[in-house]
């Protein structure tokens, strides 16, 4: 028979794919001599078993569950159902691989009944043992059973009363009639039998491994599906055991900013789904408050126990329980982008980690997010403020408010951007939260199921507003007495806490003090690799400069003459001129060129600051021409080729020699475009050479990479244009204008190696190329996701790579972690694993 069940002090803690995070992180505190209360764990292999049999547990399973039930009880001395000890309470929670905050299902205080809950009030009092009932039927209620929980609580509020009042037998066995007669009524049968509440609570935890709202978030966060949940019963302790007890949650180190104290809220009187459910607001860990110093000088003390286990910022769940504090759970914590470098760097320079590690904890998208635009200071002192709440998860978003999730994401697939306003929110909001540029809750702390998600997701997130009155039904929400209508326009300050009235414009901020330079120069270091950048004006270029280009490359020389007035216009005069007559006098073209193209390109050496830089040559086959020439199907054949007319040629290569001359830039190269052929490089390259530039070729036809080795050897500078050369692989027409993204999402996998993305052909010939490349040979990613293309790249050879200046930041990190594995020489990128929660 398979053993599925399992003694959490006796499972491998590394093995978090058959045990989960929860379980692993029971284990991992346990032998450190940590206060965990006792617990087993069902595997994963149950999870997919019962998959597999459409929802019914594996068989044997019952049995060995019965066993681990009976080591607790005696364990800690207490029953389960039956017996005259004290009642055993447990809680049945899930636990993945990967933290998935709020996506599954928790049953607390299972175990009492009607035989039990007069000894178990005489133990805890009638005040615990009536809530913990009530708690206890609204989780299984909702969980198992699919009835509403806030109905439940209505339906039976009268007796509860009763019941706190004097918990004798008979009101006792009135209370539970109360639930059950209520259970009845809305259809559902409800078991009075622990161990079949226990078995059905299993059953619906595993269940919801495949719920809409996990699924959901799993396909978001690429978390794939056949990892399945372990189940983790543990021995319940009580926070809502009286004025010396509580729960809350602590971050060893603040999951917004990244900074080194001891972050988290404590709610007393409380139990722990209260605390994430943000239906009160708890109190503040981080002020060191007199009547809290005990409690944060133990979680400091366990935190800096678990940081140097982990080598992580962790996320510790935990309960008081008459002054004695209990660790439920320890995981790796959600963090926002900003905190994510902070941590990683400060990681590393504590000596705790290494720079792979370090590299492997901040994740591209969160490099994005972090240099996308923010509001600006001005434009946030002019704004109207209409409240401020508490700022749960940082960034700037704009939208119109949305009071429903499910109206929120289908507004947003219409191009609509959208601010989820609620009361508070659950996991059913997932929908609304991944599609909304921002959250904002009228209710909750910086810990509640809110902000926790939202700082999962990166999102800008303002939790407990409470001027805020939201009103769903109606939807409309009040502030100060003023009713919003939903479709108001707001924008959020998650940084602040600020919530403004219209839509705030933003800007790219300044990440000079995020450390992000530092976590960008050890992935340089890292992967040996440099990003060029394609800025197209004397201002661009020196924001390129700013943002640690190794280079200004593939620039497009009508693109620098754009930033001069009618430069262009003029340009495209004189091309039309010469195609009417290829012997038009010289002013009609040379002196257009050796005037505007001299002028700009200079300006455009001046800003680099020294940095070299790549000019590419207009290619009048591109669209861009096409775009630019009115008069482009007219234009005649031998403007067409590569090379094209020499005294064209000549004109461009004088008029940046000049430019050169002018500034004494040092490290200047003339680009090529549409070669097809060796010979066409090297012609370009004699004249290249009468004015004393270096120069090379822009690689866009596949045709011209079945040349690479007579290419190579001559050792011209080589960049490949990667859209033009999948364009040219799938055979798509230059009107349509595909992105590579967009190539390679339409069968560019086709016939591929496993977890890559470009054209078999493309590929192969792109590796023999940089096999055998002599000089530098680079690769535009104009276009690509640099997430789907560059660790490709880089397995197969380059190290030279041009990016959007958006996505330099991106594409920097990206590389230093593809990492080369020295056996296959396979790439791969560090994949953080985390606990569930």
């Amino acid at each position: 028979m398979t053993h599925f069940v399992h003694d959490v002090r006796s499972i491998d803690p590394a093995d978090s794919t058959r045990f989960g995070g929860k379980a692993t992180g029971l284990a991992r505190m346990n032998r450190l001599g940590l206060p965990v209360p006792p617990a087993f764990v069902i595997d994963t292999d149950a999870c997919r078993e019962t998959g597999e049999r459409k929802g019914r547990l594996p068989d044997g399973l019952a049995e060995q569950v019965g066993a681990a039930l009976a080591e607790l009880e005696n364990g800690v001395d207490r029953s389960f159902s039956v017996g005259t000890r004290i009642p055993l309470l447990v809680s049945v929670r899930s636990g993945a691989k990967v933290s998935m905050p709020g996506m599954m299902d928790t049953i607390l205080n299972l175990g009492l009944h009607r035989g039990n809950i007069a000894r178990f009030a005489m133990a805890t009092g009638s005040q615990v043992a009536v809530d913990c009932w009530l708690r206890f039927w609204a989780m299984y209620a909702d969980i198992v059973l699919d009835v509403d929980p806030e109905l439940l609580r209505e339906g039976v509020e009268a007796q509860r009363a009763a019941a706190v009042a004097d918990l004798s037998d008979t009101t006792a066995a009135a209370f539970e009639d109360a639930v059950l007669s209520f259970l009845e009524d809305e259809g559902a049968a409800a078991p009075a039998d622990p161990r079949t509440q226990l078995d059905e609570a299993i059953g619906a935890v595993f269940r919801s491994w495949d719920s809409r709202r996990a699924k959901t978030y799993r396909a978001h966060h690429g978390i794939p599906d056949d990892l399945g949940t372990a189940v983790v019963v543990q021995v319940m302790v009580f926070g809502n055991a009286g004025p010396d007890s509580g729960s809350g949650v602590a971050f060893t180190r603040d999951p917004k900013t990244g900074v080194a104290q001891l972050y988290g809220e404590y709610l007393p009187q409380g139990q722990g789904e209260e605390v994430v459910a943000g239906t009160r607001t708890p109190v503040d860990l981080a002020e060191e408050k007199p009547e809290w110093a005990d409690l944060r000088r133990e979680l400091l003390e366990h935190s800096a126990m678990l940081e140097a286990e982990y080598r992580d910022a962790l996320d510790i769940e935990f309960t008081v329980q008459d002054g004695t504090l209990y660790l439920l759970q320890v995981r790796p914590a959600k963090r926002t982008a900003a905190a994510a470098v902070r941590i990683a760097t400060d990681l590393l320079a504590e000596g705790t980690i290494d720079p792979s590690t370090a590299l492997g904890m901040v994740t591209a998208d969160q490099v994005r997010r972090l240099v996308s635009p923010q509001f600006s200071a001005a434009a946030m002192s002019a704004a109207a403020l209409l409240t401020t709440g508490i700022a749960a998860s940082p960034g700037h978003g704009s939208g119109q408010a949305v009071l429903d999730a499910d109206r929120a994401a289908t507004l947003a697939t219409e191009g609509h951007d959208v601010v989820l306003v609620r009361p508070t929110t659950s996991p059913q909001d997932l929908r609304g939260m991944l599609a909304a540029t921002a959250v904002l809750t009228a209710r909750g702390g910086a810990t509640s199921h809110a902000a926790v998600v939202s700082r999962a997701l990166d999102k800008p997130c303002v939790v407990g507003a409470s001027e805020v009155d939201v009103r769903p039904d109606e939807q409309v929400f009040i502030i100060d007495g003023v009713s919003y209508p939903e479709g108001t326009e707001l924008s959020v300050d998650g940084a602040t806490g600020k919530i403004y009235a219209g839509l705030l414009p933003r800007a790219i901020p300044d990440t000079a003090d995020l450390g992000l330079a530092d976590l960008l120069g050890v992935a340089d270091r890292t992967s040996g690799a440099t990003v060029w950048l394609p800025a197209a004006s004397p201002q661009a270029i020196a924001g390129a400069c700013g943002r640690g280009a190794s280079g200004i490359a593939v620039v497009g020389l009508t693109d620098l003459m754009a930033v001069v007035p009618d430069a262009v216009a003029r340009l495209v005069s004189a091309i039309e001129a010469l195609s009417t007559d290829p012997n038009a006098p010289a002013a009609t073209v040379e002196q257009v060129i050796a005037t505007d193209v001299r002028a700009c390109v200079a300006a455009a050496l001046t800003a680099t600051n020294g940095l070299p830089i790549d000019i590419r040559l207009p290619v009048f086959t591109s669209p861009r021409a096409r775009q630019l020439i009115d008069e482009w199907a007219g234009l005649a054949p031998h403007l067409l080729l590569p090379l094209g007319p020499r005294r064209l040629l000549v004109a461009w290569l004088e008029a940046i020699a000049g430019a050169v001359a002018d500034t004494g830039h040092p490290a200047t190269t003339v680009l090529l475009g549409g070669v097809t052929s060796p010979s066409e490089v090297a012609a370009f390259a004699e004249l290249a050479a009468d004015v004393g530039l270096a120069c090379g070729a822009v690689l866009s036809n596949p045709t011209i990479l079945f040349d690479a080795e007579l290419l190579t050897r001559q050792g011209h500078t080589l960049w490949v244009d990667l859209h033009e050369l999948t364009r040219c692989a799938h055979g798509y027409p230059e009107e349509l204008l595909f992105t590579v993204s967009e190539l390679t999402a339409a069968g560019g996998t086709e016939g591929a190696a496993p977890g890559t993305a470009l054209n078999p052909l493309v590929r192969d010939l792109l590796g023999e190329l940089v096999v055998l490349g002599g000089g530098r040979i680079g690769v535009d990613l104009a276009g690509a996701s640099p997430a789907g293309i560059a660790p490709e790249l880089y397995r197969l050879g380059f190290r030279t790579f041009t990016a959007s200046i958006a996505g330099a930041e991106e594409l920097r990190l990206l590389l230093g972690q593809a990492i080369t594995d020295e056996s296959g020489g396979s790439v791969h990128v560090p994949v953080k694993e985390t606990g569930n929660g």
